[in-house]
């Protein structure tokens, strides 16, 4: 929780009733954040490792120092790899191992206009995925729980603990 008496209280202003904290840079810009930021991306990054955690334990996915996770879209180019393992947005045994892809879903289209034998390969893989329902799964409100704090985690022990 934001704590306007704490070491950077000069910083602190109150934007509609809600205490921000200017994170102005030497440059002059301005960039607020509130308490409601916080806790959005508390639930956000709750949500993203609690699934991750669900889904490997679904799948009987055991991590490893090999593994690699692949980011696709605006969310996996305009963040850094490290800071979600440090904010635990993702798991620390990926750490080092997590790439950026961008636009997979256009590179996706533009491989099946120029070769269609792209399409039964996909095929293949879509038919092989399995639908993991997690709002129905008992364990899922513990899982995001514990995924709610910013700290670094290991997959495999919420992996254990989801068991």
């Amino acid at each position: 929780k934001m704590n306007t008496r704490g070491p950077l209280a000069d910083r602190f202003t109150e934007i509609d009733g809600v205490v921000a904290i200017d994170l102005a840079d030497s440059g002059g810009s301005h960039v607020v954040l509130t308490q409601i930021d916080v806790r959005t991306f508390q639930l956000a990054k709750g949500a993203v490792a609690a699934g991750l955690a669900l889904v490997a334990r679904n799948a009987g996915f055991k991590p490893h120092k090999h593994m690699e996770i692949v980011l696709a879209g605006a969310f996996g180019s305009a963040l850094d790899p490290d800071d979600l393992v440090d904010l635990g947005v993702l798991p620390q045994e990926a750490s080092g191992r997590i790439r950026a892809v961008g636009n997979t879903s256009l590179l996706g289209a533009a491989m099946v206009a120029v070769r269609p034998d792209v399409v039964e390969r996909i095929e293949s893989i879509s038919a092989q995925a399995r639908h993991v329902e997690l709002a129905t799964d008992p364990r899922f409100k513990d899982a995001y729980l514990a995924s709610m704090a910013l700290e670094p985690y290991s997959l495999r022990k919420r992996i254990k603990r989801a068991s």
